[in-house]
């Protein structure tokens, strides 16, 4: 599939190749971003809100640690649960099954001047970063339910990988399984803002992320230090309009959507 990248604000147009594609809010402002991994380049477009997008891989630091990978499962995700969306994303050539390449992991931090950049932490993420694959498929969750993301890897012609989380539950969390009574089963198109203290986080529950790939569909929101959740907003796809308040961190909540 090719998408169309957009240069600044939708001012000059440039074909690229996707291979799927992941949303979330990078930067806390409150709209949702998107991510585009591609051959050679991974684009990130910053939302501006009433449906403009500017293209900001370069500016975040985002362009330079992707650069020379063919990449496929691209995914945002809070692996150390600090209330900010690092990115992963999954490589491997496109035709060659010999050119193997490592993953990404960049962390979400902020610089001098407090703007929201990413930062190559995979050397020192653990042994498995520096190993190269024929990767394709990338799903994130919570597999053993100790509140830090985990990942499945999908490989063509290697087996697919299963990397376990370790120490991103230092900081506090909390995941919510939502159920869908007038909306959908599975609550698919509900949008969640979480409130903790100073820390407001928002988010889309989605479907089918990235290439060949579907994450764990419960929510999963970094809380940093905070101690407490002040309250849950949850717009599900029917207009119902559910609160949660005063909620304890460290606990995966079953959200049934009420009649009314």
């Amino acid at each position: 599939m090719n998408v169309q990248k957009e240069c600044r604000i939708c001012q000059k147009r440039h074909a690229a190749a996707s291979m799927g594609g992941d949303y979330g809010d990078f930067d806390r402002d409150g709209r949702l971003d998107l991510i585009v991994p591609a051959m050679g380049y991974n684009s990130l477009y910053h939302s501006l809100g009433k449906g403009l997008f500017e293209e900001v891989a370069t500016d975040v630091g985002l362009a330079i640690i992707s650069g020379q990978y063919w990449s496929w499962g691209g995914k945002f995700l809070d692996y150390d649960n600090d209330g900010y969306l690092d990115v992963m994303v999954a490589n491997g050539d496109g035709h060659r099954l010999s050119e193997t390449q490592e993953m990404i992991l960049a962390r979400n931090v902020a610089n001098k001047s407090g703007k929201r950049v990413f930062q190559d932490v995979a050397d020192q993420s653990g042994e498995f970063f520096h190993h190269k694959m024929v990767a394709r498929g990338l799903a994130l969750g919570d597999y053993d339910n100790d509140g830090d993301i985990d990942a499945f890897l999908l490989n063509i012609d290697q087996p697919s990988i299963l990397i376990r989380n370790d120490g991103g539950n230092r900081n506090n969390w909390i995941t919510m399984d939502l159920a869908g009574t007038k909306s959908n089963r599975e609550g698919l198109g509900a949008k969640i803002t979480v409130r903790a203290g100073n820390l407001v986080q928002v988010d889309e529950k989605k479907s089918g992320t990235s290439y060949l790939s579907h994450n764990d569909a419960r929510m999963h929101f970094g809380l940093g230090q905070h101690t407490k959740v002040d309250e849950v907003i949850i717009k599900w796809p029917s207009g119902i309009t559910q609160r949660l308040k005063d909620l304890k961190v460290n606990q995966i909540l079953k959200v049934v959507e009420p009649r009314s």
